[in-house]
């Protein structure tokens, strides 16, 4: 008989708190932290972009430490990074980039197309997927071309 080991808890995301948490950061009321309930000691880290200071012993501030800028993020990039926390955050897959017929569907573009005609509902109800199927240059001969459209959409 195998044992398994014991069952560890889900990371509960919350906002920081001034109680709990000391930020260096003057903005720490937009900063997340993820913190772990376990039985041992609580580990705190710290899931915003840029580094917080989340050492309380020691609050010198090492510019040596500081991490180097980077380039600003394409709206593409952006939407992607938001839709993979989207996922991350009700805790399902987002694998890589859906293709129809060879091609890699642009989800903000799929996104922005939908929202455009009204939104899903008003999509779905008019019966607008081929319109959309044909702004993406998916044509008749793709069998089941709008059908995944939606179901990209819908993932």
């Amino acid at each position: 008989m195998t044992t398994l080991p014991p069952i560890q808890p889900r990371p509960i995301l919350c906002k920081t708190t001034t109680n709990n948490i000391q930020s260096s950061s003057s903005s720490s009321s937009s900063s997340v932290f993820l913190i772990h309930s376990s039985t041992q000691p609580s580990n705190v880290t710290n899931t915003n972009f840029y580094s917080t200071n989340t050492d309380l012993t020691n609050n010198n501030n090492n510019s040596s430490q500081a991490p180097p800028p980077s380039a600003p993020l394409s709206s593409y990039e952006e939407f992607l990074k938001r839709l993979r926390e989207f996922h991350r955050c009700r805790q399902t897959t987002f694998r890589c980039l859906p293709t129809i017929a060879g091609q890699v569907v642009d989800l903000q573009a799929l996104y922005t197309t939908v929202v455009g005609h009204g939104g899903w509902d008003k999509v779905n109800d008019r019966q607008l997927w081929s319109t959309i199927a044909n702004n993406f240059g998916i044509d008749s001969s793709c069998l089941n071309g709008t059908q995944a459209l939606k179901n990209i959409y819908i993932r």
